[in-house]
């Protein structure tokens, strides 16, 4: 336990460094969804940074506040901290520190917009804009949640303290320090005797970014790969160097381990890319990873997204040649991973997508390792996932999202599936209704969810009511949720939940208890 309490020393350092900054808005909107998070159409290139909180709006009503949990130049990806689910086509702002050049333009006018001074009088020093220094960004959550449940092994309890955000100009210099990551508690009969059971620090991200020259950044400790998210995280370096228009960038470090994110010497890696963008912006680049000495991945990857009046399109690949390591699928050539989504705004009122994922489990050592298995079922192709779908204001308030996708993989009994929202927007809050179907191996079935997002004043409740039904396996489940959030100064809020769920072969209820600050 001593060791997490070495390791949590940085981050909570930085806690103690809080300072003002100037700000602007910026307005970004919602591209795509994935289990991981959302997807806005803007990054790094307009201001956004890692842990940056903003406010999610539809139909000019407030429904939800998001954190960012990455970023590459061009995109960021969000997670929902409060309010309903997100749907693409929102908007979202956030509040952006400005930009070190245009601060030094405003100073410069504030010089020269002194008082006239005659040349016979004596002369005063030109008044110097105060120098701005540990400007900080960031987020702090305390959370505890405990379950109890019909069946005494499924109870447990949990306390999380988590943080993440950055500390720009660093002792007013032109450096940064990045945070993310939690320690969490965890006990009961559900983790008794597990490796799950008792403390665990996570350390996401802790890096030192300098600039290098005129051009040069260099990020240094455990980094991630802000250009190129696909390399996920190093414990080692990143440089790139190279004009806005074009940049040249590369990595050299080792992978932390998949467990506990622990340091490791397993995995080392390496990687370079370029970055590119005028109409088209976009990055790719080539990685190789070694597994215990032995070569185990060299795989080709993407980010590209254009615009072209009302088409926006996006998508991202990962392609891995053939090093000796696969055994089940020994092709020179694999398409691994791919995500592409194309918008289409037909008018102001209803706007189009359509798309294509596909996703496969990499057929490697470093792979097989973890699983514990070289089983040929669980490095089949994946799946394909192709989806069109539709925003629509039906009236003032009166918003529609659909979505209609085929899926084919070994699980996709039935290919079709389909999921349909309607949200009514009321003075600030709003009310959402879903409907969706289930599928997969002898499993068939429809789900649904109501849930609303009610401030006032200081407060915000968010109850929601949710089912399915599955024949086959699983039977009914009834979900019943109740959270209630109050902000008692500008950056703190306190929150506490309440949830009860309730199946043919089990029940049980949560709790949780939430304090959380922004700065």
């Amino acid at each position: 336990m001593s060791s997490h309490r070495k390791r949590l020393v940085p981050i909570l350092l930085l806690f103690a460094c809080l300072a003002g900054a100037e700000e602007e808005l910026r307005t970004v909107s919602v591209t795509y969804i994935t289990a991981e998070g959302a997807f806005v159409d803007a990054g790094s290139d307009v201001g956004l940074t890692q842990a940056l909180s903003g406010i999610v709006r539809r139909n000019g009503s407030q429904v939800a506040h998001v954190e960012i949990t990455a970023v590459t130049r061009t995109s960021a990806r969000i997670r929902r901290v409060t309010g309903v689910a997100l749907a693409v086509g929102d908007r979202v702002e956030f509040r952006v520190e400005r930009r070190a050049a245009e601060a030094d333009r405003g100073a410069k006018r504030s010089e020269e917009s002194e008082k006239f001074v005659p040349l016979l009088e004596r002369q005063r020093h030109a008044a110097k804009a105060k120098q701005r220094r540990n400007v900080v960004h960031g987020t702090a959550t305390v959370r505890h949640l405990m379950q109890l449940a019909d069946q005494a092994a499924a109870d447990f309890h949990m306390t999380m303290l988590s943080s993440s955000g950055a500390v720009t100009r660093l002792a007013g210099r032109r450096w940064a320090l990045r945070w993310n990551g939690n320690l969490r508690v965890r006990g009961g009969d559900a983790f008794d005797g597990g490796t799950l059971d008792g403390a665990e620090l996570h350390v996401y991200e802790l890096a030192l970014r300098m600039h290098v020259g005129e051009s040069g950044l260099l990020d240094v400790g455990r980094v991630v790969g802000r250009a190129l998210s696909a390399v996920g995280r190093l414990d080692g370096a990143i440089y790139e160097t190279g004009a806005e228009e074009l940049r040249f960038g590369g990595g050299l470090g080792f992978q932390p381990a998949r467990e506990d994110l622990a340091p490791s010497v397993d995995h080392p890696t390496a990687f370079g890319y370029v970055t590119f963008g005028q109409d088209t912006t976009g990055t790719i680049g080539l990685l190789s990873r070694l597994f215990k000495s032995d070569v185990d991945r060299v795989a080709l990857l993407g980010e590209m997204a254009t615009t072209s009046g009302a088409l926006h399109a996006r998508t991202s690949f990962e392609i891995d040649f053939d090093v000796g390591a696969s055994i089940v699928r020994n092709d020179a050539i694999r398409l691994t991973r791919m995500d592409a989504i194309v918008r289409w705004v037909l008018s102001p009122r209803s706007r189009l997508r359509l798309g294509i994922d596909h996703n496969e489990r990499l057929d490697n050592r470093a792979e097989r390792t973890a699983l514990g298995s070289t089983a040929p079922e669980f490095f089949d192709d994946g799946f394909w996932r192709g989806f069109v779908g539709g925003a629509f204001d039906l009236s003032p308030g009166l918003h529609l999202d659909v979505e209609l996708a085929a899926l084919d993989g070994p699980q996709a009994d039935d290919p079709l599936r389909w999921r349909a929202s309607l949200t009514r927007s009321f003075d600030a809050g709003s009310a959402t209704l879903t409907v969706y179907n289930l599928g997969g191996s002898d499993v068939e079935g429809v789900g649904g969810l109501l849930h609303a997002y009610i401030p006032f004043g200081r407060w915000t409740v968010l109850p929601s009511v949710g089912f399915r039904t599955i024949d086959g396996a699983g039977g009914d489940v009834t979900d019943v949720r109740l959270r209630v959030e109050y902000r008692f100064r500008s950056q703190w809020s306190v929150a506490a939940g309440l949830a009860h769920v309730t199946g043919d072969f089990s029940e049980a209820t949560s709790i949780d208890f939430e304090l959380r600050t922004t700065w």
